[in-house]
């Protein structure tokens, strides 16, 4: 018998609430209605499906759960939601069950986008009740989930704003949306905040994020400073390219000159059929401009990541590779080895499956291999040419290694180029070497160096995080006036004819004043004015003049309140409790 329950979205609340202090979207559910109920039973064979998404914490394990305990049987959902909603750059930990004062059952779910967590819970609760009745396929929800991981991958934060932010969340430190729906965060308000693309940031010199764009004018920006940089030169065509190898001999390497993450990237070129096959592959990635052709440099490809022109790690990157067992085929040594890799990066530390696709199969070739060869036991087999994570590579930290003379010649670029964090590419047969002993050279330097590398070669998240974020971003002070709706106009009309000196900041509704420049901001978010303060470089202080409507409506404009004044109105008690919760003086 199919199950019908009646669900209710009430709230979409963008700050601190009676459920969380996060952002949440807020249901009301009534399965007690439903003429089939939904069953502990079910729940607990749809946890164990789906354990993949939901962590087990709901499951009873002495089997004395009430089978109408409709709280536990909805905090598996909510579990389930909030694991797919995290399996592709997710950062979200807000979710759960309660009864409200008349016994309604509440559900919230955090969100980095409201509609898509929505849709994500009510496809949890079809599925639960598609377990029950036995009519569940497999193949529809598959691809539904396809959907959502695409939908995921548009309105989530990328891993690199991921790392920040769990470091953001360690250090106490509020992060928001720098433009609502871009990559690039904010962390931090006011005059104490940063703003990041990656882990590039509004630090970084213009000039110096200008040069590393351009792989062969940073190189040159190598030499001119005396740094060992291989051999190159831009080539535009075929025959250029051919020209070029005859000068600068062979092995050499292939790569575009602006793509990033070691696309259309050959290395170790030893023919002249493999450079027409590079030229080629570059070509996919970069149809038109000219394309670098350099000499190759041997050794282990490592990352120099350095933070406000102090180098914090060394991390060598090693290319994919599989080693054979006498039995498997190199088919079967990939599949073994993407068993601990998924789209999930969180869960697999950053590292990437190794796709079997056209590049993979060219690379083995020129090994005289093919995905069907046995390995013979103990033999590698090298899958790439290129080291970088997203082709599949791995990491291991060398930071301890690294001779000083390396240190201080890698610290004196990152600071000449002037950006902020840096990733410098040096491939050398001995870091624990001084270059000048010609063990080593520079390939290029990146204002994005790739936070996800350090996590994959063992830091934690909010290690690297924390260094890259720096001591920068903390709160500026805060005070909220709560008024009457009908008297939300007049409080605004005295405060703007109250003198604000420079930095100190008023926002309310769509009204916002810094010092004495006045601004209308468009209503496309919450709390347009408020964030619009936040965002505002200048801003040392903020009041904010609201209703208790807007509050209730909203949830509360920042998750920290230094002062709080009731002028004329008072809130509801579980409002009163989140902001004694939220301020210092409420």
């Amino acid at each position: 018998m199919s199950i019908q329950m009646q669900l209710s979205w009430q709230h979409e609340f963008h700050g601190p609430n009676p459920f969380t202090t996060e952002p949440v979207v807020v249901a009301v559910l009534d399965l007690e209605s439903a003429r089939t109920p939904l069953t502990w039973a079910a729940a607990a064979e749809f946890t164990r499906r789906f354990t993949a998404w939901v962590d087990g914490t709901t499951s009873e394990s002495n089997g004395q759960a009430d089978a109408c305990d409709s709280v536990a049987i909805l905090q598996a959902v909510i579990q389930w939601s909030l694991g797919v909603l995290n399996e592709v750059r997710g950062d979200l930990q807000a979710g759960g069950v309660r009864r409200d004062l008349s016994g309604r059952l509440c559900c919230w779910l955090g969100f980095h986008e409201p509609q898509l967590s929505r849709a994500v819970f009510e496809r949890g609760l079809r599925t639960l009740t598609a377990v029950q009745n036995g009519s569940l396929d497999m193949q529809a929800l598959n691809a539904r989930l396809a959907d959502i991981e695409q939908a995921c991958r548009r309105h989530h934060p990328d891993y690199q704003a991921r790392i920040l932010r769990v470091a953001a969340r360690a250090q106490n430190s509020p992060v928001l949306p720098f433009v609502p729906g871009s990559r690039f965060w904010q962390f931090g308000w006011g005059v104490h905040s940063r703003v990041f693309f990656e882990s590039f940031s509004n630090d970084d010199a213009a000039l110096g994020s200008r040069w590393q764009s351009d792989k062969p004018l940073s190189k040159q920006i190598f030499q001119s400073l005396g740094l060992p940089t291989p051999r190159f030169e831009r080539v535009n065509d075929t025959a250029q390219l051919h020209v070029a190898a005859q000068r600068i001999g062979y092995p050499c390497v292939v790569k575009p000159v602006s793509c990033g993450g070691g696309k259309g990237v050959t290395a170790a070129i030893t023919d002249q059929a493999g450079l027409e096959a590079a030229y080629s592959h570059a070509r996919r990635l970069a149809p038109t401009g000219p394309l670098m052709i350099e000499s190759h440099q041997p050794g282990d490809d490592c990352r120099l990541v350095l933070v406000s022109g102090q180098l914090v790690a060394a991390i060598r990157r090693r290319p994919a590779c599989v080693t054979g067992d006498g039995h498997s085929t190199v088919t079967e040594l990939v599949d073994e080895l993407n068993r601990t890799r998924s789209a999930n990066l969180v869960k697999s530390r950053y590292l990437r499956p190794i796709m079997k696709d056209h590049y993979l199969v060219a690379h083995l070739a020129a090994q005289g291999m093919t995905l069907d060869t046995c390995l013979p036991a103990g033999q590698r087999l090298s899958l790439r040419s290129n080291a970088n994570l997203s082709t599949g590579g791995s990491c291991d930290d060398y930071t301890d290694q690294v001779h000083p003379q390396l240190k201080a010649m890698a610290e004196q670029v990152a600071q000449t180029f002037g950006i902020a964090t840096a990733g410098l590419d040096y491939i050398t047969t001995d870091i624990s070497a001084p270059p000048a002993m010609g063990v080593g050279a520079f390939i290029e330097i990146n204002t994005t160096p790739g936070l996800d590398a350090c996590v994959a070669a063992g830091w934690s998240e909010s290690r690297i995080g924390h260094m890259v974020l720096g001591d920068i971003p903390q709160r500026i002070p805060v005070t909220l006036h709560v008024v009457m709706e009908d008297r939300r106009e007049a409080a605004l009309e005295q405060q703007k004819h109250t003198p604000l000196p420079a930095g100190q900041a008023m926002a309310c509704g769509e009204q916002l004043r810094v010092g004495e420049a006045l601004f209308t901001c468009e209503p496309a978010e919450p709390w347009p004015a408020v964030r619009a303060a936040l965002r505002n470089k200048s801003v040392t202080s903020l009041l904010v003049i609201c209703s208790e409507q807007e509050i209730t409506r909203q949830g509360l404009p920042v998750d920290k309140v230094d002062k709080v004044e009731y002028l004329g109105c008072t809130l509801a008690p579980e409002w009163m409790q989140v902001l004694s919760a939220v301020s210092t003086s409420a």
